[in-house]
This record gives structure tokens, C-alpha cells and sequence, in this order.
């Protein structure tokens, strides 16, 4: 994720906002768990809503529904990245990274767009309510 070098919402990706979604929900105490349905289903109603200053990454963002729930490859593929990169897992299926990583992320968050901190403040909210259900 790189905010701070001006990413506007058509440059942004998926992998930059999950990164500023997981660093800010535990810097704010959130337990986050590591891929789950809960993930997919975020995600979808994400996509699905008409909201302005959204993400242009969304367009292009696929669900499956062979399952139980929606499941997009792309992000099951940014979990299976930041678990390989940033050994994200915990042995009860919360993401723990490393305190110096989740502060360099949030320094990218603090020194970026208003329009990403904007959406990311928004989207940080939900994720709040969705995963304490």
C-alpha cells in the first residue's frame, strides 16, 4: 500500500485497502480474523453498494456463488499474499502482524489522499460492526 504517494481511487487496489482496512481495525483493538466468509460477504456488500468515492478496483472485483456465499479469488488471493509475505496468521485465525509493520502502514494511511482516508474511515466502520456480529 502506498497512499502516501497519492493513489486516487481509480489507482487504489484491493490490496492497498485491505492492508489500511486490517492496520486501522487493529491499531483500534478489532479482533480481524484471517480469510473467512465474513471477508466474502464484506466485500460483496462493499461492491454492491452505491456509494460515491468508491474504489474503481470494485468494477472489476468477480464473486462466485457455487458456494454458501460470495467468494472473490481476488481476495482470496490478497490473504494467501499476506499470509506468505507477513506470516499473517495466528494459530486461532485472527491476522497478527508485526507492530512495526501495521505503524508503517498506518503512517502510509495518515500521509494519504483525503478521498482514500475518506473511504477507508468509511469502510473501517463497517468492517467494526460486521466482524463483532
Amino acid at each position: 500500500m502506498n497512499f502516501s504517494m497519492g493513489k486516487s481511487l481509480e489507482e487504489v487496489s484491493l490490496f492497498d485497502l485491505g492492508r489500511g482496512l486490517i492496520a486501522t481495525l487493529i491499531l483500534e483493538s478489532v479482533p480481524v480474523p484471517n480469510e473467512n466468509r465474513d471477508w466474502h460477504e464484506f466485500f460483496y456488500e462493499l461492491k454492491k453498494e452505491e456509494k460515491d468515492g468508491k474504489p474503481k478496483f470494485f468494477d472489476n472485483l468477480g464473486f462466485d456463488w457455487d458456494g454458501p456465499y460470495p467468494k472473490s479469488l481476488y481476495l482470496s488471493e490478497f490473504f494467501q499474499a499476506l499470509n506468505i509475505i507477513y506470516l499473517a496468521r495466528s494459530p486461532d485465525g485472527r491476522i497478527v502482524i508485526d507492530e512495526q509493520t501495521i505503524n508503517h502502514w498506518s503512517q502510509e494511511i495518515e500521509e494519504g489522499s483525503p478521498e482514500l482516508k475518506h473511504y477507508l474511515a468509511y469502510a473501517t466502520g463497517k468492517a467494526r460492526t460486521h466482524f463483532s456480529n
